[in-house]
């Protein structure tokens, strides 16, 4: 789990990173709403073809 976590808050952000792993499961726990925040979509850069990197 310590990878997953240094995932996400490399990606998101600590903020984020406590919202999900310890204020939602608490809210969850005490039969509160929980916050759902629309995701965002993340571009990879995109790699150049086999072709094109080759320089003559």
């Amino acid at each position: 789990m310590r990878a997953g976590a240094s995932v996400i808050r490399e990606i998101a952000g600590e903020e984020e990173f406590k919202r999900i792993s310890e204020e939602n499961p608490m809210r969850v726990i005490h039969g509160e709403a929980i916050e759902v925040v629309k995701p965002e979509k993340l571009e990879r850069e995109k790699k150049k073809g086999f072709w094109s990197r080759l320089s003559f």
